[in-house]
């Protein structure tokens, strides 16, 4: 007979940590392709905005602003709080048959960095992706970057991104 342990038997617990870590074995982490660049000066939301929503190739196109998102303690006290604008997009017709979404990120970190992001998540991992969607996202991505760029006077977008995909998404 086994001991009792808070009314469960000790020989439960090790086969229920047994469960548990198998279940998260299965788990993926989510894959990725981020461009980034640090900035000299945010651009006019408004101009961010309009050219998003010009580009050819989206459908849609929500913001939000935060003006409060996170504060680093440092040596002299807590910095101010970050600043951000998110632009979410989504495809039209053009590219609607690859899901193509993304999100562009403008932020004013409370250490005064400015950085941009422009990135694309997907949940459950891509094992078996058709690169034809993924080429079609970062076709969208650097498109979107050009554009801003150029009517935005956003010059780091043309000298500056940096690219980093996920291990199971080719970035070529």
């Amino acid at each position: 007979m086994t001991a009792k342990y808070n009314g469960y038997s000790k020989a439960l617990i090790p086969a229920c940590i047994s469960v548990g870590a198998v279940t998260l074995s299965a788990c993926s982490t989510p894959d990725f392709i981020k461009r980034e660049a640090n900035l000299s000066a945010l651009p006019d939301a408004a101009c961010v905005e309009e050219t998003l929503k010009e580009t050819p190739g989206i459908k849609e196109v929500y913001v939000s602003v935060n003006n409060k998102a996170g504060r680093m303690l440092t040596l002299k006290g807590l910095a101010p709080h970050d600043r951000y604008i998110s632009y979410i997009y989504s495809a039209n017709d053009i590219y609607s048959a690859y899901n193509v979404e993304g999100q562009l990120i403008f932020t004013a970190t409370g250490l005064g960095e400015l950085q941009f992001t422009n990135s694309r998540f997907w949940r459950f991992g891509l094992r078996g992706y058709p690169q034809d969607k993924i080429h079609a996202t970062l076709t969208l991505m650097r498109l979107v970057e050009q554009r801003l760029a150029e009517r935005c006077s956003i010059q780091e977008l043309f000298e500056k991104v940096s690219e980093k995909c996920s291990r199971d998404i080719a970035c070529h």
